[in-house]
């Protein structure tokens, strides 16, 4: 998703190893330090990562963005973008 004229807000990242993950969605679920962290990727780019992988995801939210795909449960804010980090190699998504 690349918003270049957006701007981003509470951004961070959290990192965790990955307890489940559904390649033909592309959910997965990674166990932090705060708790599990439910996150939804297109499935190709998730493709190389495995359940057990550690991983870092970095999140950030703008105001005012389009719902789409929040009807049907996809996605957890508006306008939110995902990013992870593949930490055993150098892949970035």
């Amino acid at each position: 998703m690349s918003m270049s004229s957006t701007e981003f807000k509470g951004e961070h990242s959290m990192s965790g190893k990955i307890s489940k993950i559904d390649h033909s969605t592309g959910k997965l679920t990674v166990k932090t330090g705060e708790g599990n962290l439910d996150v939804h990727f297109p499935p190709q780019s998730i493709a190389s990562l495995k359940k057990g992988d550690n991983i870092t995801v970095h999140l950030g939210f703008s105001e005012g963005a389009g719902s789409a795909g929040m009807e049907k449960g996809v996605g957890s804010a508006t306008g939110m973008e995902e990013k992870t980090e593949h930490r055993e190699g150098t892949t970035k998504y």
